[in-house]
């Protein structure tokens, strides 16, 4: 190739904006309207909810509050069949000595059996109160899943946001180095034909290979957070190229401040706080009469005869003195909602102040990168005019051209950074205010509970 031929595609490469060369080309290049507009798409929204569902799916952490759920929910029946008869049998193969019907001394093994059903008239509210405390419970369970799918999803979506960075730090370090390369090979022949610019091809050389290594720096990065990512979402693939334009769209500050009061972790204080109340009802109601209806059906002499007996009736059991422990137990489930209270109040606080802060900042960081906008087409302008200077007037030196190539880049790189930085402050706001669970479409996950007598064993 000629060095003609070397400068046109110096040229070429000089016309061309470095933003074109990576997928988040519009970070660099559209206003905000058009991004706007991007980020409410419905491909950059399925994107997003693609990713974090993936995660969600795959999460051992979101398994295994989801069995604790579960298993809530059956401590909740199990205190719900106290509503229900309850029916013993007990059955028996007995030797027994006695005396026979003539007066001498016998031995008798008769088998003999009892039954005995019991049913709840009054208890002053005790089960009714433990019910609602297990209920709470499951409540709390069914929070801590969504705690779980939430801190999962958002671990995802910042992993992939950082993956994006890094994509466009090298995509645009690809561009930039196959400038710095082209004027190398354009120097060889120059130098070639006119050995006194050595100098200046060594120059270039130089700046080629710190190029490449920033260049293997990012690439590094860049894989150990691909390796992060596949932790989360496994080997699946699908674009994710612009899921970070969905963060643009934000809703205003008190929106989701708002929001926090349903954040899972805050919703979770407050079912531990209810059934800590309700159990502490249960254990006060529990020093009252209790009225249980009682039937049985028992053998009269068990082992020497046949003969039955039945009997039905009405037994008050009532518990006169336990040593205070009944009351120490209560006064105990009290202090426990009490700080389940405090610990809610703890959270909405620090949450209410870290959404302000990330707000504030992220908003900041968007505001700088629109600056930096306009910024890049001057500096896109004297990179270009500072060829043709060097080129065709020998008014600046490949030192000053060099320099230019390298603060175009800089700027670049610090452009894509500020982007990202307040694309991924957007995200956090949406994972500590917990509205990033409506963002990507997670329900409640309720469950209906099944009956006694539907559960499978």
């Amino acid at each position: 190739m000629s060095v003609r031929a070397h400068i046109g595609v110096w040229c070429l490469l000089l016309v061309l904006p470095g933003a074109q060369a990576f997928a988040s080309e519009d970070l660099l290049s559209a206003d905000l309207p058009s991004l706007m507009e991007k980020a409410r798409s419905p491909a950059a929204r399925e994107q997003l909810r693609w990713l974090a569902m993936t995660a969600i799916e795959r999460s051992p952490a979101v398994r295994e509050a989801g069995a604790n759920r579960r298993a809530a929910q059956y401590d909740r029946l199990e205190a719900e069949g106290a509503h229900y008869p309850q029916i013993d049998l007990d059955a028996d193969s007995r030797w027994s000595h006695g005396l026979s019907d003539v007066g001498r001394e016998d031995f008798s093994g008769r088998p003999s059996y009892s039954v005995t059903a019991s049913y709840l008239l009054f208890d002053a509210g005790r089960t009714d109160k433990l019910i609602a405390s297990r209920a709470g419970a499951e409540d709390a369970a069914l929070s801590r899943v969504q705690a779980a799918k939430l801190a999962v999803a958002g671990e995802a979506v910042l992993t992939a946001l950082e993956l994006s960075r890094l994509r466009a730090q090298i995509a645009a370090a690809d561009g930039y180095l196959e400038r710095i390369q082209q004027l190398v090979e354009m120097l060889a022949r120059i130098t070639a034909e006119d050995p006194g610019r050595l100098g200046e091809l060594t120059q270039a050389r130089s700046r080629v290979l710190q190029a490449k290594v920033s260049r293997e720096s990012l690439m590094a990065r860049a894989a150990q957070t691909e390796l992060l990512l596949q932790k989360l979402i496994g080997n699946e693939h699908a674009a994710i190229d612009q899921l970070e334009l969905v963060f643009l769209d934000t809703p205003a500050l008190e929106t989701l401040i708002e929001s926090i009061a349903q954040h899972p972790l805050v919703r979770q204080a407050d079912f531990e706080a209810l059934a800590g109340q309700h159990y502490a009802h249960s254990l006060a109601a529990a020093r009252k009469p209790k009225v249980n209806l009682i039937a049985t059906h028992t053998p009269i002499t068990p082992g020497l005869s046949g003969d039955t007996a039945l009997y039905a009736g009405v037994r008050l059991n009532y518990t006169l003195f336990k040593g205070f422990s009944d009351r120490a137990a209560e006064h105990a489930a009290l202090e426990r909602a009490t700080g389940a209270q405090n610990k809610r109040e703890q959270l909405v606080m620090e949450r209410v102040t870290t959404v302000r802060a990330l707000y504030s900042l992220a908003h900041a960081q968007l505001a700088r990168a629109k600056e930096y906008l306009s910024l890049l087409k001057e500096s896109d302008q004297v990179r270009r005019d500072f060829f043709v200077q060097w080129r065709e007037m020998g008014r600046r030196s490949l030192f000053e051209l060099l320099a230019a190539e390298s603060e175009h880049h800089n700027l670049v790189m610090v452009q894509l950074d500020t982007w990202f930085d307040a694309l991924s402050g957007m995200a956090r706001v949406r994972v500590e205010s917990g509205a990033l669970l409506g963002l990507i479409g997670v329900a409640g996950d309720e469950v209906v509970a099944a009956k006694p007598w539907q559960m499978a064993d």
